[in-house]
């Protein structure tokens, strides 16, 4: 684990200390646990995580256990459905909130569908490296047994041709894609982009 400088509170041990899967130990009752929470995060305010720490908590959390994002992501539709059951009248952000126009040296203007794509696009801009944007279309059959078709968000060309997906969510359909990817374009390799993985591609400030 990369050190963060890093250790247990006077408040953690007074209130009996964190357990190795982040429950606390000794009293449970909801005014504590409100009690516990603006504590800890008192203690942890001004704490810096640099990237290696977040990379290898998410690596942690999510890519030792690939279950976990869908269950997740489960979790997440489930909660919002049931705060709009509750009265919930203001609308949640869609991911086309985050699509704009970039102007690209490489490929031109073209529209970016997420914010995700936007930070990949601006690396490889950075990186001077030739690319295209929607142009390669993958045929695959679905769970329901269906064909559909995949356009994969960039085609980088050049002396080392590939591609590259950014995904929010990984689900099922994803691995049938990617599969399918492999069969059609056996010559060309592809990288999968999550959001454990967009450090790499964000400016260093």
């Amino acid at each position: 684990m990369p050190k963060i400088g890093y250790k247990q509170t006077k408040e953690h041990r007074e209130l009996g200390g964190l357990s190795r899967i982040g429950k606390r130990l000794g009293n449970t009752n909801s005014s504590c646990r409100l009690e516990v929470k603006e504590k800890i995060s008192k203690g942890n305010s001004g704490k810096v995580r640099t990237q290696e720490y977040k990379k290898w908590l998410s690596d942690k959390m999510f890519h030792d256990n690939p279950m976990l994002l869908e269950q997740n992501r489960i979790k997440c539709s489930e909660g919002i459905k049931r705060s709009y059951r509750n009265g919930r009248k203001q609308p949640i952000r869609k991911w086309s909130d985050y699509s704009t126009w970039y102007e690209s040296p490489y490929a031109g203007r073209v529209y970016l569908r997420s914010s995700y794509e936007l930070i990949v696009a601006k690396a490889l801009d950075r990186w001077g490296i030739s690319w295209k944007h929607e142009d390669v279309r993958i045929q695959y059959v679905g769970e329901d047994g269906k064909q559909h078709t995949w356009i994969v968000d960039f085609h980088i060309v050049g002396e080392f041709e590939f591609c590259i997906e950014t995904k929010g969510w990984v689900i099922k359909n994803d691995i049938l894609k990617w599969i399918s990817f492999h069969k059609q374009c056996p010559d060309v390799g592809l990288m999968i982009v999550t959001w454990r993985d967009l450090w790499m591609f964000e400016e260093e400030k």
